[in-house]
């Protein structure tokens, strides 16, 4: 059983997060859909030889949060609210700073060239991506209600 200190973070070492999409074009509104698909659905797909080349993945690595760096988060998502006088905390500038923060490489390429993490590079990426990955970084790291009923 790990120690409470082997839960410090070292350089490195990266929670793995793999993203499964597929992309459709829907000729009705001429554009391309993305379609998020669980990891379930995805291995479903990915089994079969006529449908696996559907599936598109784009594999993330993120920092797991130190207390230190979550607050420094939470300080520069916070505003003063002008009637009030109180701060607050902005949850979209949040959810993109800890995003900008905590994911720290992908796989993706762009004209056959490998993309580095950047804070443009994540704002020019479709919001369905950067929400999918966002939504299985906060699944993978928080212990929810079935995961407590099996301890």
């Amino acid at each position: 059983m790990p120690e409470i200190g082997d839960l410090v973070q070292e350089d490195g070492s990266f929670i793995d997060i793999p993203l499964y999409f597929q992309i459709k074009k829907d000729k009705k509104y001429n554009m391309n859909k993305i379609i998020i698909l669980d990891d379930d659905k995805a291995r479903q797909i990915l089994s079969k030889d006529e449908t696996k080349d559907s599936v598109q993945v784009l594999n993330t690595k993120w920092k797991q949060v130190s207390w230190k760096f979550q607050n420094d988060i939470i300080h520069q998502s916070q505003h003063k609210d002008a009637i009030t006088g109180q701060l607050e905390l902005d949850w979209h500038k949040y959810r993109d700073i800890r995003i900008k923060k905590l994911l720290v490489d992908w796989d993706l390429t762009r004209r056959g060239n490998k993309e580095k993490v950047t804070d443009k590079a994540i704002d020019e990426l479709p919001a369905e991506i950067i929400l999918a990955l966002f939504d299985k970084y906060e699944k993978a790291t928080i212990v929810g209600e079935d995961e407590l009923e099996k301890l």
